[in-house]
């Protein structure tokens, strides 16, 4: 009772009208930008013919598992000592060395775990996990839209489970670097109730960095219906006691959709600010239901939309809770990044980090850090000496 009660006590002291003064950027970590990360030229050349001439002729499920496999082989990126002096930011009482990290749903079970670093990632979001196994929705249920640079997937949070991904968290974090931040998202079975979420932040928790709770996935049955105000402060709360209980630190993120309407925006936007005590940031956004121009003939499969066509709307979207929030919570911005200037936009609009996945598939293996050299550039170009002074600077 005791540490409920401690819960209440965070939630009542957030003050609604202080919640909508902005919060002073940075100024002036680093006097000068010299920035630049040598990637390995014949490395990229090689992989990148392999990833054209073999995995993209192969079925895209295989061609992902294969990927996994052999990420290790990846000639790990070398960061410049500069790098936190231009990117580096405390999120949620975490150090991420730089915005880029690798969005869930690429590497579900672990399987690649620590060599997906080696591209130059900062940050590695596993999962989604559910409490017991499942093999998701029927195949084939992922799609390659080639022309349009993008996925549609409708996968249905197939996993291997809590206890293999315990067992995969254990061994992850007695081989991790200081600087390589692990994050897990956690869902629930497709037959499975709200208590699932809790039941995977209990089994996890002390074994990551963060922890997300993904409650925007198109492809199980009712699971947006979970974006409501009443349902999203019983599972922020629920997972926050127990990290209070059990004296858990890690940050806890919420994932949501990019299919809202303005309207549901502000009502989040409001109930997600009385939050912000226990509810460390938002990902934004998952794939969507919606259907933009495409040309690919795998345009009319259901399921969730990634890649170039999303980065419009998820960046919508975050604009819209930027300005709601007035930026009182950490946004990571995720959807359609494929180069360094669409990430520099991300952050102009309102977000401190990054995810990228789709554009992984299509573009060269180091593309993180194809991402942070432009915007290295991009940062001096507007006068800035931090990549802290740039976010929201469009809103």
């Amino acid at each position: 009772m005791l540490q409920h009660q401690q819960i209440d006590e965070l939630l009542d002291s957030t003050d609604i009208s202080d919640s909508y003064k902005k919060k002073p950027l940075k100024k002036n970590i680093a006097k000068d930008i010299d920035f630049k990360i040598e990637i390995p030229k014949y490395h990229e050349i090689f992989t990148n013919f392999g990833k054209k001439h073999v995995l993209q002729n192969l079925p895209p499920e295989t061609a992902r598992d294969i990927s996994l496999r052999v990420a290790g082989l990846l000639k790990p990126i070398a960061f410049p000592d500069s790098i936190t002096d231009i990117f580096s930011q405390e999120i949620g009482g975490l150090n991420f060395i730089h915005p880029v990290g690798l969005a869930a749903g690429f590497d579900k079970d672990g399987v690649a775990g620590l060599a997906m670093f080696q591209s130059g990632i900062s940050a590695i979001e596993l999962g989604t996990v559910t409490p017991y196994p499942q093999k998701g929705n029927a195949s084939p249920r992922l799609f390659r839209l080639k022309e349009d640079k993008a996925i549609i997937n409708r996968m249905g949070f197939n996993n291997a489970g809590l206890v293999h991904m315990v067992s995969r968290l254990h061994k992850l974090n007695n081989r991790k670097k200081p600087h390589q931040i692990i994050g897990i998202n956690i869902g629930k079975n497709k037959t499975g109730e709200i208590a699932d979420y809790l039941t995977c932040f209990k089994q996890t928790a002390h074994l990551v960095d963060y922890i997300t709770i993904n409650i925007s996935s198109p492809n199980t049955p009712n699971l947006r219906d979970l974006q409501t105000p009443d349902m999203i402060q019983k599972l922020v709360s629920d997972c926050k006691n127990h990290a209070v209980q059990h004296n858990i630190t890690a940050p806890i993120f919420l994932k949501l959709a990019p299919d809202l309407e303005l309207s549901d925006i502000k009502i989040l936007a409001k109930s997600l600010l009385k939050l912000q005590n226990i509810l460390s940031g938002l990902i934004l956004t998952n794939t969507t239901i919606a259907r933009p121009e495409l040309i690919s003939k795998h345009k009319n499969q259901q399921g969730g939309l990634s890649g170039a066509p999303l980065f419009d709307i998820s960046t919508d979207i975050l604009k819209q809770f930027a300005r709601e929030t007035e930026m009182q919570i950490p946004i990571i911005g995720v959807g359609g990044i494929s180069n360094g200037l669409q990430a520099y936009q991300k952050i102009k609009a309102g977000a401190s980090l990054l995810q990228i996945y789709t554009a992984m598939i299509y573009q060269s293996n180091y593309l993180p850090a194809h991402i942070l050299n432009d915007m290295a550039e991009y940062i001096k170009q507007d006068g800035y000496s931090h990549i802290s002074q740039a976010v929201g600077a469009e809103l």
